[in-house]
């Protein structure tokens, strides 16, 4: 059995933020603070093979640390993500393959408490399905999801020359992408 572990640091921090303040009807800049988030996670993932009906079954953990901060106070929390995919690899009708996913986001209930105990916050529990259904030999996918954002439908359209088109929907805006698979690029 193989497991992959990774582990996974990220920040988006603004500088400069002014602190203001009003003399009778002046606003005016008396210093400037920064405030942000920092996420920090290790990460674990298998695969099995032939198992619950599925040829193909990948599991994963994400163990999180997000911290916030404004100015000089911060708070943070620990949570947990679980997500698996099946994929299943027989003709059925016109379909090459379909692949069946579901992750659960703060499975492990995550709390912002500022230092200071001026209240708490709390990230909310998601839950993410999706499925991707490829035809064509393998050439075309069209996917749906769920999510926080609500229902969306994508496709992927794999050339011959090692580019993917890419578009998707949630309904209320358009994507449109381009992927480069490096290795098949003639």
């Amino acid at each position: 059995q193989e497991f992959n572990i990774g582990i996974n640091y990220g920040e988006n921090i603004l500088t400069d933020v002014p602190l203001t303040t009003k003399d009778s009807s002046t606003i005016r800049q008396v210093s400037s603070y920064s405030s942000g988030f920092r996420i920090i996670s290790l990460s674990a993932a298998t695969s099995f093979y032939s198992l619950l009906g599925f040829d193909e079954l990948y599991t994963g953990i994400n163990l999180k640390r997000l911290s916030q901060f404004v100015s000089s106070e911060s708070r943070s929390g620990y949570s947990v993500d679980l997500g698996a995919i099946g994929v299943v690899n027989q003709r059925i009708y016109f379909l090459d393959q379909i692949s069946f996913g579901a992750s659960i986001l703060n499975f492990v209930p995550l709390k912002l408490k500022w230092d200071e105990d001026k209240g708490e916050a709390n990230v909310p529990l998601q839950f993410i399905l999706g499925a991707k259904f490829n035809t064509l030999n393998n050439n075309l996918a069209l996917l749906v999801q769920n999510s926080d954002k609500g229902f969306g439908l994508g496709s992927e359209l794999f050339l011959e020359n090692g580019m993917i088109l890419r578009a998707g929907t949630s309904f209320k805006d358009l994507n449109l992408g381009l992927g480069i698979i490096f290795d098949q690029l003639t």
